[in-house]
């Protein structure tokens, strides 16, 4: 939980609120504490700043409107922010998937392609690719995913993996290389 946050009843009879403070301070705590982290993490998988920057704004605005479904037994407020980070990429990268897909099947008439557009269709063969890469990450069983993208997106090592999801550094080592081996068979590297 925050440093100086109560869990409190929203209105005196229903949830607890994570974020008690009326005048914000351990919200605003909270946030300058965590959002380079987040930022961070957003831009490492998207490499779009801006996109990083809206995800960030939304992981936390859902953290704030979410708050009553925070469960303190089920890990740290951090675990929490970063499942609804994840949460947040898989919902964005399924949405740009199926907008992709729309878009194709909409095409019109093929045209012989020019310079540029050779360029073009070679970027959306390396995002079919990417896509690929995000279907096969989102398929592998959660702890493995989660470990997965801990060490290899965010480049931590297995103790830091292990206090972040709440285990073992040696179980996150075998979450990771099962991860690494099952993405293996999935896309026939």
């Amino acid at each position: 939980m925050l440093p100086g946050a109560v869990m409190r009843p929203a209105d005196g009879q229903g949830s607890p609120k994570l974020f008690a403070d009326p005048a914000g301070d351990d919200i605003a705590a909270f946030y300058r504490t965590n959002v380079n982290n987040v930022l961070s993490f957003f831009q490492r998988r998207t490499g779009d700043p801006e996109l990083a920057a809206d995800l960030t704004s939304e992981t936390f605005a859902r953290m704030i409107t979410k708050q009553e479904q925070f469960d303190p037994d089920a890990g740290t407020i951090e675990q929490w922010m970063y499942t609804i980070a994840r949460n947040l990429l898989r919902d964005f990268w399924r949405k740009s998937r199926v907008s992709t897909s729309a878009q194709r099947q909409l095409a019109m008439a093929w045209e012989p392609l020019d310079t540029e557009s050779a360029r073009r269709l070679s970027a959306a063969e390396s995002e079919d690719r990417v896509l690929e890469l995000v279907s096969a990450v989102n398929g592998l069983a959660a702890s493995q995913r989660d470990a997965v993208a801990l060490r290899v997106f965010d480049g931590l090592d297995y103790r830091q993996i292990a206090n972040r999801l709440g285990c073992t550094a040696g179980a996150a080592r075998v979450r990771v290389l099962r991860g690494l081996r099952t993405l293996e068979k999935t896309l026939e590297v």
